[in-house]
């Protein structure tokens, strides 16, 4: 409850808001995991598959699920190496 006192959390909302409308935006794919992703050995043409969750958005939401969907093995099983090498050190997004 420590956010919701104070007014902590529509700051932090308003943070979130301020921040992303500074960030490229374009058509997201919304699910771009590799089992979404096609690879044509014969062409070397790779493309993804299944756009139901399309979008607008920020881009780098794309990037930043495909690399936390690369972290995960067979049946969700999480890569504890790639996720630990993917998480970053600190927050960029400062709160007051």
């Amino acid at each position: 409850w420590a956010l919701v006192d104070g007014g902590r959390l529509e700051r932090c909302r308003q943070a979130l808001r301020d921040a992303s409308a500074k960030l490229p935006a374009g058509v997201l794919h919304g699910d771009p995991y590799p089992d979404n992703l096609l690879h044509s050995m014969a062409t070397g043409i790779s493309t993804f598959v299944d756009w139901e969750d399309v979008g607008r958005g920020p881009l780098v939401f794309d990037v930043a699920s495909a690399a936390v969907g690369a972290c995960f093995l067979h049946d969700s099983v999480v890569d504890s190496v790639r996720l630990a090498s993917s998480t970053p050190q600190r927050a960029a997004l400062k709160v007051e």
